[in-house]
C-alpha cells in the first residue's frame, strides 16, 4: 500500500509516535530554519535516520504535485487548512474538516507517490515526519524534490 492511515508498526510509524510524544522536549536551533520563500521549515529533531520538521505556508501558495524519490513521510496536520491530494485523488475531505480528521492521525505518503495540496484561507502547517536513506545527505524534505517548484528559487 502506497499511502494508509491506520499505519502498521514500522520504524518510521515508531519514530512518528516519538516525535507526536516528545514535542515539548525538543531543543529549537536556530541553524535548523529553512526557507523556501513564502514557505518556512524548522527542523525539530533527528533520531538515526529519521527527522521531522515543521512547515509552513501562507494562504495562496499550493503546493504543485511532486514526489518524494527517497523518502518516505508521515504528515501530522498542525494548524490551517488544506486539503492533500495524492496520485491526483483527493483524500476525500473538505480542506475545513482536514484538521479534525488528520488530528493525532499522519497520513502517510511513501517514496515517489505523486501528492500536492490546496492551501485554504488560513494557511498551513504541518509536522513532517522522514526516513532518510543511508545514502543521502539528511537536509530538508525540499531538497528531496522531483517536480513542478511552488515558488522560484525553491531548493536553493
Amino acid at each position: 500500500m502506497k499511502i494508509s492511515y491506520d499505519n502498521e508498526p514500522d520504524d518510521l510509524t515508531e519514530f512518528a509516535e516519538y516525535v507526536r510524544a516528545n514535542l515539548g522536549e525538543l531543543m529549537f536551533d536556530s541553524h535548523n530554519v529553512w526557507s523556501n520563500a513564502p514557505a518556512t521549515g524548522l527542523l525539530l529533531v533527528r533520531k538515526g535516520r529519521m527527522q521531522a520538521e515543521l512547515c509552513t505556508f501562507p494562504c495562496g501558495v499550493d503546493i504543485p504535485e511532486h514526489r518524494h524519490p527517497n523518502l518516505d513521510t508521515i504528515e501530522f496536520y498542525v494548524s490551517g487548512d488544506y486539503e492533500i491530494l495524492c496520485e491526483g485523488k483527493s483524500l476525500g475531505l473538505p480542506i475545513e474538516k482536514m484538521g479534525s480528521f488528520m488530528n493525532n492521525r499522519g497520513v502517510r505518503i511513501n517514496a515517489g507517490v505523486l501528492h500536492s495540496a490546496v492551501i485554504g484561507d488560513r494557511g498551513a502547517v504541518f509536522v513532517s515526519c522522514q526516513r532518510w536513506p543511508d545514502h543521502m545527505k539528511m537536509t530538508s524534505i525540499g531538497k528531496d524534490w522531483a517536480g513542478e517548484n511552488y515558488w522560484p528559487g525553491q531548493g536553493k
